[in-house]
């Protein structure tokens, strides 16, 4: 189950729409926090779930690892994943709907619904990034 869901969120991120400057946005805003735009927010909190999925697979990987700290890196990523997915989901409308001849009103409402997104994510991703030690 856990490899399907990665795998669904792995092509997830391969769909997003990049734009030309994704890499020095993700360079440029390397914490949500440093990010000026709503856009580049969106893109750091990505870029932190990404490191920190990648983080707490190492950790659990590790025998050594104690069953507590996996047990809570499991929780921490059962409420981070869902919130990962809506965000790459908010994303990708936003920019189709930036893209596109569409009306103010649309690319109003998708530029709504990524706040949303954003605001609803930087919980969840925060603390799997913490409980991952990211």
């Amino acid at each position: 189950m856990r490899t399907l869901r990665f795998a669904a969120l792995a092509l997830a991120f391969a769909l997003v729409p990049a734009c030309s400057t994704l890499q020095g946005v993700i360079a440029s805003a390397t914490s949500p926090a440093k990010a000026q735009t709503l856009e580049t927010q969106a893109y750091a909190l990505v870029e932190t779930y990404s490191t920190a999925l990648d983080a707490a697979a190492r950790l659990v990987a590790q025998p050594s690892t104690p069953a507590a700290v996996i047990t809570a890196l499991a929780r921490a990523e059962a409420v981070a994943t869902p919130a990962a997915a809506a965000l790459l989901g908010a994303l990708r409308a936003y920019k189709r709907a930036e893209q596109s001849p569409a009306s103010a009103p649309t690319l109003s409402a998708a530029g709504q619904n990524l706040t949303r997104a954003v605001e609803a994510a930087r919980g969840p991703i925060t603390a799997l990034s913490s409980a991952a030690g990211e």
